[in-house]
């Protein structure tokens, strides 16, 4: 959250942020303090506000459910 508020900072401050997001000023240096802990939402608003985004990306290859239920199913079988 402190680079989120460094970037805010750098975008013209706290409260031209809060002004793009709907926040209050307030809430908004709460949510970017060492303590802070915005909801999704907010957080969402803030990366919009200064330009930037969230992406969630996974490290590992998934691997198909149909293939561990298979396997599954074809264990059961042979104990039985």
């Amino acid at each position: 959250m402190l680079a989120l508020r460094d970037v805010a900072k750098a975008r013209g401050g706290v409260a031209a942020v809060a002004k793009h997001t709907g926040l209050n000023r307030v809430a908004l240096s709460r949510s970017l303090s060492p303590e802070g802990n915005p909801e999704l939402d907010s957080l969402n608003r803030i990366l919009e506000a200064t330009g930037l985004r969230l992406v969630v990306a996974s490290g590992k290859k998934a691997v198909s459910r149909r293939r561990v239920v298979t396997t599954a199913r074809v264990a059961v079988r042979k104990a039985a």
